[in-house]
């Protein structure tokens, strides 16, 4: 339900879009759809994000709250100054924490380690592994989805943000789940054999 919630804006945004892009729904506002779809994704997050502090025992994590606020923050540009800024937030977003990745692994610094080392304990090695591998998906993906912005249709680029960037983001966990299994202690990785 959780990641429901999380996920919901963001797959309204892309399904508003395609329905007014299809003329399957018509708002006779005279807006551009991306406008449109942006006006649900900031309605919606704010929404999700108010259900989420209470089913969550009245808080946000430290990544709901990013997201709430860099949201909140690209919508309303995108809404205020020019519909092309909210296309540029996932460009910018991975961008920076690829980099955040990388600054940190040449400074010695495993931030995957600090935020999830209480509950995976794991060679330095294979935390410095993980590190690069996340810092080369979200360059990958800021890059793909700024190569998309320059040179793709609008309905590609919301194509790709929608509903294709979030299945990649799930196969590269779970791939990172698969390299992971060897280094959890045996017991743990018998018992979800089961």
């Amino acid at each position: 339900m959780i990641q429901f919630l999380e996920f919901l804006p963001y797959l309204a945004f892309g399904t508003v879009y395609f329905l007014l892009n299809k003329n399957i729904i018509t708002i006779p506002t005279g807006s551009e759809n991306i406008i449109i779809a942006t006006q649900v994704l900031l309605i919606l997050v704010i929404v999700c994000s108010l259900i989420l502090y209470f089913l969550q025992s009245k808080k946000l994590n430290a990544m709901q709250w990013v997201m709430l606020i860099v949201t909140i923050l690209f919508a309303s540009l995108t809404l205020l100054v020019d519909k092309e800024i909210i296309k540029w937030k996932v460009t910018i977003i991975n961008s920076l924490f690829g980099l955040i990745l990388i600054v940190c692994y040449l400074f010695k610094k495993l931030p995957l380690e600090y935020l999830l080392g209480k509950k995976l304990v794991l060679p330095t090695q294979v935390w410095k592994g993980l590190t690069l591998m996340w810092a080369t998906f979200f360059i990958g993906m800021a890059s793909i989805n700024a190569y998309l912005i320059l040179y793709a249709s609008e309905a590609t680029w919301v194509s790709f943000k929608s509903f294709w960037s979030i299945p990649i983001t799930i196969v590269f966990a779970l791939i990172q789940g698969v390299y992971l299994i060897k280094y959890l202690p045996k017991e743990l990785s018998e018992t979800n054999k089961d």
